[in-house]
């Protein structure tokens, strides 16, 4: 008995951990190719779901909304958006940081809003809790009328428990819309929808608002016809439906997600946050740590600048001496050498200063200087 073959994608923002549920799925049953006529890596597995059902698990390139900004996040649009794809997926998982659920959920209720097959893994949770973030995940599931599944993609805990979720939510599309796009541009869509000739609003929005969706031929001049009779702006549009989301969407976060006292290093890491961005001290660290980096600089580099200097300073008097007086003499030392110590010299200073940045970088502070001087500098236009 031949097993049932379904299709399941997995979409999500960017290090989300859907690439480490796409392995725990797959393990080593993947398949790494690119989209057609698209240099986007794309990576396909098989994974047995049960006696009888064998997915074919697809990992999406990263993405926000179904509003692409990149090559990235287009791929993962028409793979949504178009049911006649190759890779269109009988269930969509949308894999969710718990520790940054309200931009997750954006994404999320784009795709509910399809009317696709939808689960919501949120993944981290444990991270979420240390932090203070408790998700009640049964309220999550009842607001957004969706299957929501607890996952550790990373210690593969919850992976069972999501497949199931999966195989039961095959025959189910979303109970309703999440935002009713026909009451927010009324008497738009439903003739949106009569020129595409497929009944699905938020495709039909998304398509008002000038979205390639890729396997359709509809009347792109109807379409641009009925924006120009009702007065519709496409980004004007896109953003009165994107902020309508989300107030929709801090609504669900304030009854479902609770945040208390973090634990742990997440609370050290709380304390410290709280005093390099606070709006007086905040500044005082950082002109502190300015001035200790340039000292530092200057300091600490004087040895081994000193060093090259005198290792120059050598090499051009062995070489004056070891070459006969003349213009290859001239050439060699007052020119090849001098011009090179003069450059080499500078070695340590750049050094330093691109290890203290590259440290600066990599432990997140610069990040946090970029939050408190943002209202300043967007005064000068440098936000």
């Amino acid at each position: 008995m031949s097993k049932k073959q379904i299709k399941i994608a997995l979409a999500g923002n960017p290090n989300s951990g859907k690439t480490t549920l796409f392995n725990a799925f797959t393990g080593l049953k993947q398949k790494v190719g690119n989209y057609p006529g698209i240099t986007v890596e794309k990576k396909t597995g098989k994974s047995n779901f049960s006696n009888d059902i064998v997915a074919e698990v697809i990992d999406l390139p990263g993405t926000y909304s179904l509003f692409p900004k990149s090559v990235d996040e287009e791929v993962a649009q028409q793979v949504l958006c178009n049911n006649t794809d190759e890779d269109y997926p009988d269930v969509t998982v949308i894999i969710a940081d718990a520790t940054n659920l309200r931009r997750s959920l954006f994404l999320l209720t784009q795709v509910i809003d399809l009317n696709m097959n939808v689960v919501l893994a949120l993944n981290m949770v444990d991270i979420a809790t240390k932090k203070g973030i408790v998700v009640n995940v049964d309220l999550l599931a009842e607001e957004l009328g969706i299957p929501v599944v607890a996952i550790n993609a990373r210690k593969r805990k919850g992976i069972d428990a999501l497949k199931e979720a999966i195989v039961n939510t095959l025959d189910k599309k979303p109970k309703k819309s999440f935002l009713d796009v026909r009451r927010i541009f009324q008497g738009v869509i439903e003739k949106a929808n009569e020129i595409r000739g497929i009944e699905n609003d938020y495709a039909s929005f998304l398509a008002l608002c000038k979205q390639k969706l890729s396997g359709e031929v509809f009347n792109r001049c109807a379409l641009n016809q009925l924006c120009k009779k009702h007065e519709i702006i496409p980004e004007r549009a896109q953003a009165k439906e994107t902020v309508k989301r989300y107030k929709a969407i801090d609504k669900i976060i304030l009854s479902a997600v609770k945040k208390g006292a973090p634990v742990g290093r997440y609370q050290f890491t709380k304390r410290v946050d709280d005093l390099l961005i606070h709006p007086f001290f905040g500044y005082v660290i950082f002109l502190s740590i300015l001035l200790l980096l340039f000292q530092a600089v200057f300091s600490w580099s004087a040895y081994p600048m000193e060093l090259i200097d005198s290792l120059f300073t050598n090499l051009s008097i062995w070489t004056a001496d070891a070459l006969p007086q003349g213009m290859l003499n001239d050439l060699v030392v007052n020119g090849i050498l001098a011009g090179l110590g003069g450059i080499v010299i500078f070695v340590p200073q750049i050094a330093f200063l691109f290890a203290f940045i590259a440290f600066l970088e990599d432990t997140g502070y610069m990040a946090r200087v970029s939050f408190i001087t943002d209202k300043f500098l967007r005064g000068v236009g440098l936000n």
